[in-house]
């Protein structure tokens, strides 16, 4: 269940592997619960109330007794859980492909308009 074609990977919580898919409803939700603020900006956030939710809309497909204040209660490592969430999430936007690599800013000094 740790597809590179449908969203889909794993987290630990509370000792347990459990699958986290983000398909299209799950995406819907997640846009619903952060009101239509970016998922990725969220996880970057590390707000574990925001994490908390996110995983728990993941968890929602295969565990749907899974609830945010659970996977609070369950505190798993926050870096670990982003990083796993963030695959998933790239998995379900990007399938097997990697997601394009983030352009990188053209220092001032080297822009034709820098020192006017």
């Amino acid at each position: 269940m740790n597809s590179n074609h449908t969203g889909e990977t794993t987290v630990s919580l509370d000792g347990r592997d459990l699958v986290l898919v983000y398909d299209w409803r799950a995406i819907s939700a997640l846009r619903v619960a952060l009101k239509g603020a970016d998922v990725f900006e969220a996880l970057a956030g590390s707000d574990p109330d925001a994490l908390a939710s996110i995983v728990a809309i993941g968890l929602a497909r295969h565990h749907p007794e899974v609830t945010a204040e659970q996977v609070r209660d369950a505190s798993p490592p926050l870096l670990p859980t982003v990083a796993a969430t963030v695959k998933a999430l790239n998995r379900a936007f990007w399938g097997a492909e990697a997601p394009p690599p983030a352009d990188p800013q053209t220092p001032a000094a080297a822009t034709p308009a820098a020192g006017i």
